[in-house]
């Protein structure tokens, strides 16, 4: 099992595993935590689901509460909070399907520009760039280095 005899179909299976984890885990964590899209398509099925949302743009505000939008889906969070239109927010809250409504938990405003979460990904990507390189550089599969000089 722990030869490297057959290494190359052992890692593609090590990593098949891996992606399949990850696929499964999307999929569990969507019924878990579902996207306002996904509560807005089923209202009846999402009634009372707990929601972590952010990235929410406010277009209205009134003394009993605000309207979000994430990209063509729209919502109304009560109580009000401290936002005026234009504000981004993410909030935690409770789904009720009449009239597409959250009650919020806590809301809190977000900067509005992605600039930096961008710059953060692409400097993660970058490590992980390095890290994988460092790696192949110094655990390669070669097995003309495992044999041994003058040994018939």
């Amino acid at each position: 099992m722990f030869s490297n005899k057959g290494f190359g179909w052992k890692l593609l299976a090590a990593l098949a595993v891996v992606a399949g984890m990850g696929l499964l885990s999307e999929r569990l964590g969507q019924s878990i935590q579902p996207s306002l899209w996904r509560c807005a398509a089923q209202p009846a099925r999402w009634d009372g689901a707990a929601l972590r949302l952010s990235g929410l743009t406010v277009t209205a505000s009134d003394a009993e509460g605000f309207d979000v939008r994430r990209d063509d889906v729209r919502a109304r969070v009560v109580p009000a909070a401290p936002v005026a239109p234009g504000d981004t927010v993410a909030l935690t809250g409770t789904f009720h399907a009449a009239g597409t409504l959250i009650r919020s938990k806590e809301v809190r405003k977000t900067p509005a520009g992605t600039a930096t979460r961008t710059l953060s990904e692409v400097v993660s990507a970058a490590v992980l760039g390095l890290i994988l390189l460092n790696f192949l550089r110094h655990f390669a599969f070669r097995p003309k280095m495992a044999q041994v000089e003058g040994v018939d």
